[in-house]
């Protein structure tokens, strides 16, 4: 969904894309073999937001032990190097997960 075209910074757009890849590895690697993922996104002069949205395995992400860098490394933390960027990643066991990558203009 494109609500006002417009020039993005390059570093938002790599970090967006680069989380976004790992997302989708994420569903592929941990989901379950009968998952689906759907992407969605919002991008304008202002701010994009990419949803990656699957009804899969699902994690408690209060179990993943601080050594585990996956989600930190590659999704959270990699739109925090971002200014104006954030990544969020919500699960249940049995319930799926959502990942909200965003970034929005200062």
């Amino acid at each position: 969904d494109l609500d006002d075209e417009g020039p993005l910074p390059a570093l938002a757009v790599a970090a967006a894309s680069e989380a976004l890849a790992e997302a989708l590895v994420n569903v592929r690697r941990h989901a379950g073999p009968d998952a689906r993922a759907a992407v969605t996104a919002r991008i304008g002069r202002q701010a994009l937001e990419v949803r990656v949205v699957d009804h899969g395995a699902g994690f408690d992400p209060g179990a993943i032990p601080p050594t585990r860098l996956g989600i930190r490394a590659s999704i959270t933390g990699r739109m925090a190097t971002v200014p104006g960027g954030a990544g969020v990643v919500r699960s249940t066991p049995g319930d799926g997960t959502t990942v909200v990558i965003s970034w929005e203009r200062a």
